[in-house]
């Protein structure tokens, strides 16, 4: 019964989730209201897009909303893009149009110079 509960549940989460239908794939999001009442869409775990080259190569970027792109601190050693969340990004940028990106990378022993 607590199964059936379960899936009952998750499906219908999943139905009202915001879905981006993208060339990779598929990019399920939420919509967040913020402390002054914007909505904002929220897409985590969005993969890397693909690299301009051929045609696309000396061509101007698209126009649209200005992008806030955040990388974490913390000397290579600490830290993580999901410490700040999206929630404080949320209620400071949607107000003025501004699009934010958070970028992970790897840290310590395993960090860049592991590559």
């Amino acid at each position: 019964m607590i199964g059936v509960l379960l899936l009952l549940a998750g499906t219908l989460v999943c139905s009202f989730a915001q879905v981006l239908e993208l060339e990779p794939g598929r990019v399920h999001g939420f919509e967040y209201s913020t402390k002054g009442g914007e909505v904002a869409e929220v897409f985590l775990g969005i993969p890397y897009a693909a690299a301009p080259v051929g045609e696309l190569r000396f061509e101007a970027p698209a126009g649209g909303y200005p992008i806030l792109l955040w990388v974490h601190g913390g000397g290579y050693e600490i830290g993580s893009a999901s410490l700040y969340g999206y929630k404080g990004f949320a209620d400071i940028y949607i107000p003025h149009d501004i699009i934010v990106d958070t970028l992970q990378y790897r840290l310590g022993v395993y960090g860049i110079f592991f590559l």
